[in-house]
């Protein structure tokens, strides 16, 4: 009876400690697609929706989607608020 309460305990501690830790940081991971990477990485180097367009050959208004589904994922309000971000996840 006493094992099993010790059982408890030390997974308990380690659920909510190194596992608990690991799940919280992987749900705070943001997940991008292998154009919306492309995009974020444009942006970081200064470039304008224009450029980005012509670069990857892409219309204005689906850099500016892009765009508008990047800041969602991060739940930013403005494109430096995404960089912020990006850099503290290690994207950028």
């Amino acid at each position: 009876m006493v094992e099993n309460l010790y059982f408890r305990i030390v997974v308990s501690i380690l659920w909510n400690g190194v596992f608990g830790k690991c799940i919280s940081e992987l749900c705070n991971m943001i997940h991008l697609s292998t154009k919306e990477q492309t995009i974020l990485r444009l942006i970081s180097d200064g470039k304008t929706s224009v450029q980005i367009a012509e670069e990857l050959c892409l219309s204005l208004p689906t850099i500016k989607w892009y765009r508008k589904r990047i800041k969602a994922k991060f739940d930013a309000a403005t494109t430096v608020e995404v960089i912020r971000k990006a850099i503290e996840q290690g994207l950028i």
